[in-house]
């Protein structure tokens, strides 16, 4: 990245010498700049002295020939007719024979001479210099930036390592840094997924697995229908399971769909609960007090919550409970169950298995992809997912809590125990 920033630098500098050399030759060679040059034989030729304007200081002088000690080149050409001139320092003098005595010669200046064209000037180099360390300052810093980049792309790509590359906002180089930061995050995600996936899905289907085997092996005439019914309940298992293992490989790819309006949770809820009492003989018990507007994506987090009540009926004994309430402004919603519940351990780990990446042997039979699920969705909403046990109906409890409750007009809701009036935020 050092070569590439080098050649850079050289090549714009470059450029914009040659461009300067080129411009400024152009301009000489134009019409403007000999537009006020003067034939020195054509100011002889007006000039009239006499022997006395050498004593009033005037710029003509008259002198003798034989005073002259030139060399003899530059004899021959003042005998010649030709204008001489001399240069004194920054002085220029011009000499020429006077025209009505060739013993005589015309002496005209002193003359300011300017600096040769050709000549290089402290400015110019100044200038050059100057322009050369404001290119460097505009050019380095992003060159460093991209390879900060660079390196952070080479650890991703060999080690699966990705701390976020910090750059400036005023860099030119931040948006692609954003972006680096994004996809880096989002890939690694992608695989942290799949090896979750996988080691849950194989778990979970391995149990299954081996208990039709087992039933296929003990089988007969007297116990047919018995391990049929085993067997169907076990594919019906591993069915359930491989499409909670599709909707989940698709989940990070819906994250662009999420629409985060404001609706009704206690109208979400009540409609999902109905639905999920039908054909099911567990009864869902649902707190449910007046409107409750909360902004929320009501797709996902009706799926999420689905999720996580399909658990409750598939593991709880005989009651299920699901309640929406507000606490310290933040929207909690909970679903708890009567079942055996997880440990303090298994709760930790159930929580964080997605987030880690870590290759989990034991999720609770089955909790781990719809916990997992409702998770991600609860991240999407800027918020989280408690799973811990219930001290009311001593199996699962698992928490949605949600920030930021925005309404356009007060409302009220039940925190549990009372109605409570809410003012909504403009």
């Amino acid at each position: 990245m050092r070569l590439q920033f080098i050649k850079l630098f050289l090549l714009i500098f470059v450029t914009l010498f040659l461009v300067a050399i080129i411009t400024d030759k152009l301009y000489q060679l134009s019409p403007q700049s000999k537009a006020h040059q003067i034939d020195v034989q054509q100011v002889f030729a007006k000039v009239s002295p006499s022997i006395e304007a050498n004593t009033q200081g005037l710029i003509v002088n008259l002198l003798q020939v034989n005073n002259l000690h030139w060399p003899d080149d530059m004899t021959r050409k003042l005998m010649s007719g030709d204008v001489v001139s001399l240069k004194d320092g920054t002085e220029i003098y011009y000499y020429r024979l006077d025209d009505s005595d060739e013993n005589l010669v015309l002496e005209m200046g002193p003359f300011q001479s300017q600096a040769q064209d050709d000549a290089i000037e402290p400015i110019v180099i100044l200038f050059y210099l100057s322009f050369a360390a404001f290119l460097f300052i505009w050019v380095w810093p992003m060159f460093r930036d991209l390879e900060q980049l660079n390196q952070a792309s080479k650890l991703f790509s060999k080690q699966k390592q990705f701390n976020p590359v910090i750059i400036k906002p005023s860099s030119s180089v931040y948006p692609v840094a954003q972006s680096f930061n994004q996809m880096a995050s989002q890939l690694l995600r992608y695989m942290s997924l799949q090896r979750f996936l996988a080691s849950t899905l194989s778990h979970d289907i391995r149990t299954p697995v081996t208990r039709i085997d087992f039933c296929l092996e003990v089988m007969n005439q007297n116990n047919f229908s018995e391990m049929k019914s085993s067997i169907q309940q076990d594919i019906d298992e591993i069915d359930l399971l491989t499409h909670e293992f599709i909707e989940f490989s698709k989940l990070e790819e819906e994250y662009e769909n999420l629409n985060i309006q404001i609706h009704d949770v206690n109208a979400m809820l009540a409609s999902l609960v109905s639905k999920m009492r039908i054909g099911n003989d567990k009864p869902i018990d649902f707190v449910s007090a007046c409107s409750m507007p909360w902004q929320f994506d009501e797709n996902f987090l009706r799926r999420a919550v689905q999720n996580v009540i399909a658990n409750a009926l598939i593991y709880a004994k005989s009651e299920i409970r699901v309640q929406a309430k507000v606490s310290n402004s933040d929207l909690v919603i909970t679903v708890e169950d009567d079942g055996n519940g997880l440990s303090d351990s298994a709760c930790k780990e159930v929580t964080q298995a997605y987030v880690r990446g870590k290759d989990v042997t034991d999720l609770g039979n089955g909790y781990g992809l719809g916990l997992a699920f409702a998770k991600v969705i609860c991240e999407w909403h800027q918020g989280n997912l408690i799973i811990e046990q219930s001290q009311a109906l001593k199996g699962l409890k698992v928490v949605f809590r949600l920030p930021g409750a925005v309404s356009d007009n007060n409302y009220s809701l039940w925190d549990g125990e009372n109605i409570v009036k809410i003012s909504g935020a403009s």
